[in-house]
């Protein structure tokens, strides 16, 4: 800050400006000090930027960014790529899942020198699939969550080389993504909402040529991320309990780390994500100092009045649960691209 009050700071740019958004699908709280940040530069020409806000997350970045919306040019570039290709298919199971998915990788592996990226919601489904194209002779690497940093970097960088053609990922893979001869998106599973969707097929054909993005659709997905959908929405009460043992057991968290927590709170359930979801919101508050390494914990302020607020708890995952709802109705549409204009706010003029 002493350093930029002697600067004249006259454009600001807010890329991934959904994120600055609690409605957002990626929200991150240290965005929402954006605002603060914009009026210490002087209130500087500001753009936000995003491929994926509906209108009621442009609706609050302008709040955020505490920008008058009657001083405010909307650019939208529309919805339309002609070049992409999107197709849903109905799947039951996972051998059809693998006889389609099959048929897109050797098409365009085989037709083209493009490449391609096959998105997975979970690691062990993704594992599942990484046996059984290997078995098929379909060479391919794999990226997620789990897998060492360095490991991951690898990943990526064999993928934006084009020394590897194939990757099965998770949505942890994306950001820094700009292949331009990606031929082919399939999402496996069912993703968890309209705007992660759009952000995923959007990596698919930057260079203008046909491209295809495949959704595979087995209802049964549904259930996997409804229960995803609850593990990233726990309640306020479910908070409180975390930061109670988190300042009153302090010791023992150090000592014996998550599993001492998730004994405590989630009937020692190792699938219950929630405790997770509660320690990353602690870090992106700025109250916590590590979600993954507790034996150095230390806590900065106090729980965030938005993490013990009942009601915005229960706003949130009712948020969520109508995102997905809103993907189900994307899949069912006889009018996708029109769909799509539509839930992010555009007339079919603007397209």
């Amino acid at each position: 800050l002493e350093v930029l009050s002697h600067r004249q700071v006259v454009l600001l740019a807010v890329d991934e400006a959904h994120c600055i958004s609690e409605w957002g699908h990626d929200f991150r709280p240290d965005y929402t000090r954006l605002g603060e940040i914009r009026e210490l530069l002087g209130r500087p020409t500001t753009v936000a930027l995003t491929a994926t806000a509906t209108p009621d997350v442009q609706r609050d970045i302008l709040r955020q960014l505490q920008l008058p919306a009657d001083a405010v040019q909307l650019f939208h570039e529309g919805m339309e790529r002609p070049n992409l290709d999107l197709r849903v298919s109905e799947v039951w199971g996972a051998d059809e899942k693998q006889e389609l998915m099959q048929e897109v990788i050797e098409h365009w592996l085989a037709e083209s020198d493009g490449c391609g990226i096959v998105y997975f919601t979970l690691i062990r489904t993704l594992e599942e699939f990484s046996e059984r194209l290997q078995a098929e002779g379909i060479d391919h690497v794999c990226y997620h969550g789990d897998l060492e940093r360095s490991v991951r970097r690898a990943v990526q960088d064999e993928f934006m080389q084009g020394s590897c053609r194939l990757v099965l990922a998770t949505n942890a893979f994306g950001m820094g993504v700009d292949r331009e001869n990606i031929r082919f998106v399939i999402h496996a599973d069912v993703p968890g909402s309209l705007e992660g969707y759009v952000q995923e097929i959007g990596r698919a054909g930057r260079d203008g040529q046909p491209s295809e993005c495949l959704l595979l659709y087995d209802q049964n997905d549904l259930n996997t991320q409804l229960e995803f959908i609850r593990w990233s929405n726990p309640d306020a009460e479910f908070c409180e309990r975390t930061w109670h043992l988190l300042v009153h057991s302090a010791d023992q968290v150090r000592a014996f780390g998550i599993e001492w927590l998730r004994e405590r709170l989630c009937d020692r359930q190792r699938h219950d994500r929630r405790l997770e979801t509660v320690l990353a919101l602690l870090e992106r508050y700025g109250v916590l100092n590590d979600e993954h390494d507790l034996t150095h914990m230390e806590l900065q302020g106090d729980l965030p009045a938005e993490l013990a607020d009942a009601e915005r708890r229960s706003d949130k995952l009712l948020r969520d649960q109508k995102r997905l709802y809103a993907l189900v109705q994307y899949i069912r549409s006889e009018d996708r691209p029109g769909f799509l204009r539509e839930y992010f706010g555009l007339l079919p003029s603007d397209s």
